[in-house]
């Protein structure tokens, strides 16, 4: 018997551009080779149809997400009442299928009890009002930090009461737990992050610069540039590399500051694939403790060493491929221990046997795919 499935995404996820997005598009194409029927429904600003999810998809549906006052509602968080959709209500109570909404985004209709008959999924890509609490923390102006602050309140309440009517699919063992200890809910399996990269390709090295990588944009990513350009490279004679999309002028201008550092505005795919294959340290810092860092298992397939603090490989299970300091004297130290230590092929056996358990994207879509009834 076929097994058909419906996935409401959050954003088109074609092309995978960033972290979310790339879990959602190699989720649907692992699942896609598991013979699973998947009709997809995805919320846009007003992005062109993508003719590629096709090649995986039953059916694809697109919804204009309500931006701006119009997404407004002041009983909900601001990411769930701006995808309230009725045409996607019709669309989803045409049939029976077990449906998997992507993140807490998607889930307005489930929260409104029209869909209590079926089988749901919550795809959990953070602990949201953890994420909007943290960063809130990292936002430097003062209009952003209002609205984070407030949308991680009215998250809390909302997710406290969505724990409840759905079984969930978190990334991590840490969003695991609080969704299990703090909000309660009973239905919980850990499923890793689906990724593009299915072989560990680092090769052996003795040497090479240090390399941070990221959305540059995001508030985080600049308050960990800032922290290594300010506390530890100021202090250790290295090169860095700061690679990523759209930084702020404020941002280049404390990178250009540092002579030992370089930075390389919004690289293209090729050239972000050389500076990794390139890089013997990826300094990775997080200010941020939810989720998956995508830029860490990228790093993991492709690099070599990784210095990060423990808020980066929380709940990843990735502790052990990792150097972690969580301060500036510890970081710096492991720094220089790291500058001259060789990276081996016994490191990369070790990367093997802890990614291709844990983030087996064929392992992980068997898995999924045998939940669906």
């Amino acid at each position: 018997m076929d097994k058909h499935l419906h996935i409401v995404s959050f954003d088109v996820p074609f092309p995978a551009g960033y972290g979310g997005v790339i879990d959602v598009f190699y989720k649907i194409v692992w699942l896609h080779r598991q013979a699973v029927k998947i009709h997809l429904h995805c919320f846009t600003k007003g992005n062109a149809t993508q003719p590629e999810l096709e090649k995986y998809c039953e059916s694809v549906y697109y919804y204009k997400r309500q931006t701006g006052w119009k997404g407004i509602s002041p009983t909900m968080p601001y990411i769930v009442s701006s995808r309230k959709n009725k045409e996607l209500l019709s669309n989803l109570k045409k049939d029976n299928h077990p449906i998997l909404f992507e993140g807490i985004h998607t889930t307005y209709w489930l929260y409104k009890e029209e869909l209590a008959s079926r089988q749901i999924f919550i795809r959990l890509h953070n602990v949201e009002y953890k994420y909007y609490a943290q960063l809130q923390r990292s936002e430097r102006g003062f209009f952003k930090r209002l609205y984070f602050k407030l949308e991680s309140h009215a998250l809390k309440k909302y997710e406290a009461i969505i724990a409840r009517k759905a079984y969930f699919l978190p990334m991590s063992d840490e969003d695991a737990n609080v969704y299990r200890n703090k909000f309660n809910a009973q239905k919980i399996s850990v499923i890793a992050v689906f990724t593009p990269w299915n072989e560990v390709i680092s090769i052996p090295a003795n040497s090479g610069f240090c390399l941070y990588h990221g959305n540059l944009s995001v508030s985080e990513n600049a308050m960990a540039v800032r922290w290594l350009t300010t506390e530890i490279f100021n202090k250790v004679d290295a090169p860095l590399i700061v690679a990523g999309r759209s930084p702020s002028k404020l941002l280049s201008f404390a990178v250009a500051k540092l002579p030992n550092a370089r930075l390389h505005a919004d690289p293209t795919d090729e050239a972000m694939k050389e500076h990794l294959q390139h890089a013997f340290i990826n300094v990775l810092p997080s200010f941020n403790t939810t989720g998956i860092k995508l830029k860490l298992l990228n790093a993991m397939y492709n690099s070599h060493h990784c210095l990060v603090n423990s808020w980066a490989v929380a709940g990843s299970g990735l502790e052990e491929l990792c150097v972690i300091a969580d301060d500036d004297e510890t970081f710096i130290a492991q720094l220089k221990i790291l500058l001259g230590k060789s990276f081996t092929a016994g490191d990369i056996a070790k990367r093997k046997a802890v990614l291709y358990e844990k983030y087996s994207n064929e392992k992980n879509s068997k898995f999924l795919s045998s939940l669906l009834h």
